[in-house]
């Protein structure tokens, strides 16, 4: 009977483990492929932002003052070509990378409930369980 029960509990922990690391791999094959679908439409999003402050650069200036503060220097520098597609993608770019890393540092664990991130491992048993009585 005790032995039963070792083993029970044991078998438990194993499954614990697993429910872990597979909890884990799903968060991280989301994690990817939330990734990739955002890469893919970065080059999309930086061609539609450059055509609408081109169109506002290119608009009546009375358009452009009535512009938030923001706006308008984002208008400034593309006029001095400081503001080009490129310079969007690769923003674009850094900041996926950014908020990829600190999901990846606070997602796992908000995830498996507290898990830690190292391997968990069965305790050895000492001295051995006795089988016999």
């Amino acid at each position: 009977e005790d032995l039963q029960k070792v083993v029970r509990d044991a078998i438990m922990k194993c499954c614990v483990q697993l429910k872990a690391r597979l909890a884990r791999a799903e968060h991280l094959k989301l994690q990817m492929d939330r990734k990739k679908n955002l890469e893919k439409y970065i080059p999309h999003v930086a061609r539609a932002l450059c055509s609408l402050v081109k169109t506002i650069a290119d608009d009546s200036p009375a358009a452009g003052d009535r512009a938030p503060e923001v706006v308008r220097r984002v208008v400034e520098l593309h006029k001095e070509a400081k503001v080009t597609e490129a310079v969007l993608q690769q923003k674009l770019r850094t900041f996926v990378e950014e908020a990829d890393m600190e999901q990846a540092l606070t997602g796992p664990q908000n995830e498996l409930g507290g898990v830690s991130r190292e391997d968990l491992l069965l305790p050895i048993f000492d001295p051995p369980p006795r089988c016999l009585p």
